[in-house]
Parts: structure tokens; C-alpha cells; sequence
């Protein structure tokens, strides 16, 4: 007959041998509960990182990075000015890590070029309530990088606004006279007085048009400026709007009556449309029997973060 453990003895060992089989619980559970302290989820916000776009220790090796990189060694004094614009945005004064970051960029044409100190600029602009800074800030980085991650997520928090860097991608026709001053590259110029006009009296005339990124488009203007023969003004248009590319893809979002000799009149989508390429498509104009014409496009919204 086997001997009768004794039960007290095994409950005291199984005590003892407790806390040395689960010690690795320590580990696992110890910095969860430290960081579930510091961000506090359960109270809302975010944590002062990326997530609000504030500038960052980070962000600040990027950017001596990158002027290395460009041949433009940023000095003590300058990355230190940078260090005090993290310190100043992380409690809150996004104003004066703009101006700090302002410095920096005045220190030399290729440190105001800096991609990334440009972002970091926008992000403090948007922080500290300049949005239209911010936009202006943001879009020249898009301009020359269209998929930058950090610019789109910017641009996202902002309200909609003009979409910089509308880009003519096609046309049916345009008028070659000796000046050139006619051209289908009129409609994304920039100057109110200019306008493309049609190579011949055929309707429907289509231009095609392409945003650098992705937007949730809200608005499409358009100048019809008093250029020449103001019977050539296009009249009823066609928009369509695609995501896929600029031959394929399109879907029509509004119809409108365009008024004669007049500059800025927005046509507002009755849902905004995600896409990058827009197509308007002139069904008539105001008499003319030898060409049309159209002034500038612009397009309000803004652009997706991915």
C-alpha cells in the first residue's frame, strides 16, 4: 500500500513553485500596464506623435538626414533650434515650433527646400489653426512628390480647399495661331484672362484632367473669360470623375450651364467623389458657328491620406 502524501505539505509547495513557474508574467504584463498609464486610452485624444502630426524627435534625425543627403549640413545651432520646436509643439505652442522652424528654413535656400522640414512646417501651420499656411505649405511638397504619406494625411485634416496641381492630360483639339496664345494649356495656367479655343467648330469638345493624388473632389470651377469672340463662351457642359486612370474608369457627377464672361463659377458635386481625373466634356457654346472656348479649371475638396 502506498505511504499517504501529505496534502498540507504538497498545497505548501505548490505555493512555493507558484510565483517561480509564472515569474515570465511579470515581463508580459509590467509594460502594458506602465504604457495603459502614460497614453491613457479610456480618456480619448491621441498620444503627441505622428498621429497628430506634431513635429518629433524622429522627424528631426529625418531631417538632418536629408540635409546631409542635399549636400546642406545643418549646424548645431540650427538642429537645436529644431529640438526646441519639438520640445514647444509636444506642450501644445504650435505657433512658435512654426517660427522656430521658420528659422531654420531661412537659413539657406536648400534648408527651405527640405522636404521633410517643409512637412513638419505644414503639420505646425495646420496645429496652430493657419490652415491656408498649411495648405500652401503641403501642396509644394505634393507638387514634386505626389504620393508623400505624411502631405496626404496632412491635407486630409484640413477642410476642403483648392486642389493644387491640376495638370492637363488631353484634349480633342485646340487652335495653333502664330502667338500661341489658344492653347488647351490655357484652362490650368493660372491667368484669368487666358482661355483655350477650340481647332474647330465640332461639338462635343473634352478636356481631361488629372490631380497629382487621389481627392474627395466637392467643387469644380470655371473661368469663361470675355477672350475674342465671347459667342465661342462654352455653355452646357458634362463632368465625370475617375479613379482608374485617364481613358477609362469615368462616371458622370454634374451637368451644368456655363455663364457668359464669367470668371469662378463653382459647380458643387451634390456628394463629393473620390478620384484624380476629371473629364469635361463642352456640348455647346454661345453661338459661335468656328470654335469654342473655356478659361481656367480648378478643383476644390481634399486629397485622400492614402
Amino acid at each position: 500500500m502506498a505511504p499517504k502524501q501529505d496534502s498540507s505539505k504538497n498545497a505548501h509547495n505548490s505555493e512555493a513553485s507558484y510565483p517561480k513557474k509564472y515569474w515570465w508574467l511579470v515581463l508580459v504584463v509590467l509594460p502594458i500596464v506602465i504604457a495603459l498609464i502614460q497614453y491613457r486610452p479610456w480618456q480619448g485624444g491621441s498620444s503627441p506623435s505622428r498621429d497628430s502630426g506634431s513635429i518629433t524627435a524622429r522627424d528631426v534625425s529625418i531631417i538632418v538626414n536629408e540635409a546631409a543627403q542635399s549636400g546642406t549640413a545643418l549646424s548645431a545651432d540650427l538642429v537645436n533650434q529644431l529640438k526646441q520646436a519639438v520640445e514647444q509643439s509636444q506642450g501644445g505652442e504650435h505657433a512658435a515650433a512654426a517660427t522656430a522652424i521658420e528659422k531654420v528654413r531661412a537659413s539657406s535656400n536648400q534648408a527651405a527646400a527640405l522636404p521633410s522640414l517643409l512637412v513638419s512646417l505644414a503639420d505646425e501651420y495646420r496645429l496652430s489653426g493657419k490652415e491656408d499656411e498649411a495648405r500652401r505649405t503641403y501642396q509644394k511638397v505634393l507638387h514634386e512628390n505626389p504620393t508623400d504619406g505624411r502631405v496626404r494625411d496632412g491635407l486630409s485634416r484640413l477642410p476642403d480647399g483648392p486642389l493644387e496641381g491640376l495638370t492637363l492630360v488631353n484634349f480633342t483639339s485646340q487652335l495653333q495661331n502664330i502667338w500661341g496664345d489658344a492653347l488647351a494649356s490655357n484652362t490650368v495656367d493660372g491667368n484669368p484672362a487666358s482661355a483655350w479655343v477650340s481647332g474647330d467648330s465640332q461639338l462635343p469638345q473634352t478636356l481631361i484632367f488629372a490631380l497629382p493624388a487621389h481627392a474627395s473632389i466637392s467643387e469644380i470651377s470655371f473661368n469663361n473669360p470675355a477672350y475674342g469672340d465671347p459667342a465661342r463662351n462654352a455653355k452646357e457642359i458634362e463632368i465625370f470623375v475617375s479613379s482608374q486612370s485617364a481613358t477609362s474608369g469615368f462616371t458622370i457627377v454634374a451637368t451644368a450651364v456655363l455663364k457668359q464672361n464669367d470668371i469662378g463659377q463653382g459647380i458643387r458635386l451634390k456628394s463629393a467623389t473620390t478620384g484624380r481625373w476629371l473629364k469635361v466634356r463642352v456640348l455647346s457654346n454661345y453661338g459661335s458657328t468656328k470654335a469654342t472656348s473655356l478659361g481656367d479649371v480648378s478643383v476644390a475638396g481634399k486629397f485622400r491620406p492614402n
